[in-house]
């Protein structure tokens, strides 16, 4: 007697038959939800190459593809060159040597009180070294040769002898007659100073102004000029009183 075909009595949701007696037959069911997961990322992947203009090709194959390549859309191919140049709306791009120097008018007003500033300062520094280098030029300065010629003090110089040495010295540098003038009134201290602001001003002339010298501060006599000379030698002793070392 024939057995009866086990049909089954219902359908699983996991794709498992359960037959009429008891037995469960597999259905290959893993190749049909691979190839359907194939098919949806194939048609997703279809969709969104043709948002973007872009014509798919089966895998493996590369014919045409200069031609895909010029059917790309106009704004595809030049986003970046329009991002560099900064035609693109609201991209941010590196600026130009001309950018930065095309500078807005309102940074440029702002700089310009300090270039005027920055140039009145140097105009006055300029005019200042300028003013400096005249008045030097004007100052007649001694020589270094100064410091051969002592300071005159009627008392420890004799008139004719320091007048000798100024003589030797202008012969020696090639001074003039004014320069030698100048020098010598430097070297004047106490009563010498006095006589010149007072009297000795008054001759302009190195010969007019020597003799008045002179004869103003006469040399002293000998044996007055030895007794003056132990006089100034003289120390009071510390047992000594005022008057005796007065009239010693």
């Amino acid at each position: 007697m024939a057995q009866p075909f086990n049909e089954p009595v219902c359908d699983d949701p996991c794709g498992e038959a359960v037959p009429r007696s008891g037995r469960t037959l597999q259905q290959p069911t893993a190749p049909a939800t691979v190839a359907m997961a194939s098919n949806l990322a194939t048609t997703g992947t279809e969709a969104s190459r043709l948002r973007a203009g872009i014509i798919a090709k089966p895998q493996g194959d590369f014919t045409d593809l200069a031609s895909q390549t010029t059917s790309l859309p106009r704004d595809a191919v030049h986003a970046p060159l329009g991002f560099a140049s900064g035609t693109i709306p609201g991209a941010t791009s590196v600026p130009s040597p001309e950018d930065r120097r095309n500078s807005s008018p309102v940074a440029a007003s702002e700089l310009c009180p300090v270039l005027k500033t920055i140039a009145t300062s140097s105009q006055r520094l300029a005019d200042a070294t300028v003013a400096f280098s005249a008045a030097c030029a004007r100052t007649t300065l001694p020589p270094p040769s100064t410091a051969e010629i002592p300071d005159f003090t009627p008392v420890d110089q004799v008139p004719t002898v320091w007048l000798d040495k100024i003589h030797s010295k202008a012969r020696r540098h090639a001074e003039t007659k004014d320069v030698t003038l100048s020098l010598a009134v430097s070297r004047l201290r106490e009563s010498a100073k006095a006589w010149h602001q007072y009297d000795g001003c008054k001759y302009k002339s190195w010969i007019d102004w020597t003799t008045a010298f002179v004869t103003a501060f006469p040399p002293l006599p000998s044996a007055y000029d030895d007794h003056f000379m132990r006089m100034r030698l003289r120390r009071q002793a510390p047992s000594a009183d005022a008057h005796n070392y007065v009239y010693d």
